[in-house]
């Protein structure tokens, strides 16, 4: 399912994502929770996933600083 999100293979995600859901609806909720701070419900699961993946550290992550307790 990765390679159809690198490859914008949106409806062959959706499907299998639907499927996935179908079998586990305590993961459909949770993807559903998860996507709610996005504004992502009611949206596919395949812009759900291509659009939270763009909130990454990468470079940052090494300009986070925590005072020594």
């Amino acid at each position: 399912m990765r390679s159809q999100l690198r490859r914008g293979e949106r409806d062959a995600f959706d499907r299998e994502m639907r499927l996935a859901e179908l079998f586990s609806p305590a993961t459909a909720a949770t993807l559903r929770f998860r996507g709610e701070p996005y504004g992502l419900n009611g949206r596919s699961r395949f812009d759900r996933y291509r659009t939270v993946a763009q909130y990454r550290l990468e470079g940052e992550i090494e300009q986070v600083t925590t005072r020594a307790c």
